[in-house]
């Protein structure tokens, strides 16, 4: 009995996901998801998950690694958006532990104050200067401190 999806399901499966991967790297969870909602059965799923994983197309890691990369040196967010972001793209617990473990250099205080006052306007409350840090992900304590000494040098 042969417990394999048909030969042209798999091709078929292939293709679409070998599509997916050339806009952007994606995780295997995410790959697994745009099959799914295009119809594609689970052992036809299994298969093409496999092999792109064997090949090198999928690697969850190297996701996780280039998503700290953007946060950290193109969109200035904080470790809290980080976290969210990997986890709603399917990185596992360790990958996560791992890019948050190296994303303090420069130092996320660093980051939120020079990112606050590149965008700040002079007549922004310190109140809209917090919520806009919030947003980006940067932690209560983070945001408490950097609010206070970029408002402390404006009195």
């Amino acid at each position: 009995m042969n417990l394999s999806p048909p030969l042209e399901a798999y091709q078929k499966a292939l293709r679409t996901a070998l599509r997916l991967l050339r806009h952007r790297d994606r995780t295997s969870q995410e790959i697994r998801a745009k099959l799914s909602d295009r119809g594609f059965s689970g052992s036809e799923i299994d298969l093409v998950l496999a092999s792109l994983t064997r090949s090198g197309y999928i690697d969850d890691s190297r996701v996780a690694d280039r998503a700290a990369e953007r946060a950290l040196h193109e969109h200035s967010v904080g470790r809290l958006k980080l976290e969210h972001d990997l986890r709603a793209r399917g990185a596992s617990d360790e990958q996560i532990e791992r890019v948050l473990a190296d994303f303090d250099e420069p130092s996320e205080t660093e980051r939120a104050e020079q990112l606050l006052r590149n965008r700040m306007k002079p007549t922004d409350s310190p109140q809209k200067s917090a919520a806009f840090l919030v947003r980006r992900g940067f932690d209560e304590e983070v945001v408490r401190t950097v609010v206070e000494r970029v408002y402390d040098d404006f009195e």
